[in-house]
């Protein structure tokens, strides 16, 4: 069931919730694509590949490009062997690219459509709860290099996202709850109703109960920012709380130590409690946020946090979010408002210095 249409400056994104097959059927019945090339997850392909196959038009294995699953695989080097595949299939512009996977598989294939031949159209059919609810649509997509995460890019923005819950009943707790940090997130920022209605979800009732709302919410609310400031240099940064302090986590722990979701969430939780400190944030916030995450499932007594040292200096020094000498940090002033906090790069040691007690 398609939900929302979003007009963009350069492109429109169609978002549908529900039987992702009997809706990207129809996609395709009314579009004008050549044939569909599909870029999939490797566990997805072992997984749903025969369901796939069936119930999808125009899938055929000759027509598979296959990633390992991983945050690894996020690397020019899995980029160049997509552009080989392609062009043994000799793929063109009139054809579509169909990214099935979550978060890492719609960056390449989002990537690999944006750049091959100057630029082909693709659509999202995310797996994971992450995904669903964030990545598969805004058009961001990107690879990581040694320096850190996602700083090789490009905006471009898929023609459609087919999110299915049911692609969701496979997944692991671990998986799951990465997506229900994003989902918090948009509480937080813009949505403190939706930040209330995630506290009181049980998570082992969430697919049955819960799923379909919030995949629906959290697409509408990301797609609001998104429209808004396609190009990321305005409201949409509000988008990235959290993100700061998750990325030199994932990038000084590990891409694979540590998942996107619960850098997240801890980013989440600890520059609120440094904000909180420095009285730009309503005291309390940071233990709404601790209470909700708790209640979905997190041990937010185990959370990572970062220091104020120079190798995380400068990872932040490297955001994309730094711009003309100062980072710009997303804060809270209450729950369900956010705002945007400029901190000169030779301020950052100090901001990030231990909470005042």
């Amino acid at each position: 069931m398609k939900i929302i249409d979003v007009d963009l400056k350069e492109s429109e994104t169609a978002l549908f919730v529900g039987d992702a097959s009997m809706d990207f059927n129809g996609f395709m019945k009314e579009s004008r694509y050549g044939k569909a090339l599909f870029i999939i997850d490797e566990n997805v392909l072992r997984i749903h590949g025969g369901r796939i196959e069936k119930e999808f038009d125009g899938f055929s294995k000759e027509r598979v490009v296959s990633i390992p699953s991983g945050e690894s695989s996020k690397s020019l080097r899995t980029l160049e062997m997509v552009y080989n595949r392609l062009c043994e299939m000799e793929a063109d512009r009139d054809d579509l690219l169909v990214a099935v996977g979550g978060g890492v598989v719609g960056d390449i294939a989002g990537f690999a459509a944006g750049t091959f031949k100057r630029g082909m159209d693709y659509v999202n059919l995310p797996t994971t709860l992450l995904a669903q609810v964030d990545s598969s649509v805004g058009g961001k997509t990107a690879v990581n290099l040694e320096a850190g995460k996602n700083l090789v890019g490009m905006f471009h923005h898929p023609k459609a996202v087919f999110a299915d819950k049911s692609f969701l009943e496979t997944l692991g707790k671990e998986t799951m709850l990465d997506g229900m940090a994003e989902m918090a997130k948009y509480g937080c920022i813009g949505d403190k109703d939706f930040f209330m209605y995630m506290k009181k979800i049980v998570p082992g009732e969430f697919l049955e109960r819960n799923a379909g709302f919030c995949v629906e919410k959290a697409l509408t609310i990301k797609m609001k920012y998104v429209a808004e400031d396609e190009k990321d240099r305005g409201r949409r940064m509000l988008l990235n709380f959290g993100h700061t302090i998750a990325h030199v986590l994932e990038t000084m722990e590990g891409y694979e130590a540590i998942s996107h979701g619960m850098a997240v969430a801890c980013g989440m939780l600890q520059i609120t409690r440094l904000s909180e400190a420095r009285g730009f944030t309503e005291p309390g916030t940071a233990v709404e946020i601790e209470e909700t995450l708790s209640a979905l499932g997190f041990d937010t007594g185990s959370f990572s946090k970062i220091q104020a040292g120079k190798e995380s200096l400068d990872i932040m020094r490297q955001d994309k979010k730094t711009i003309d000498g100062c980072l710009n940090l997303v804060l809270l002033k209450r729950i369900g408002e956010a705002f945007i906090h400029r901190v000169p790069i030779e301020g950052l040691e100090a901001f990030f210095a231990e909470e005042r007690g």
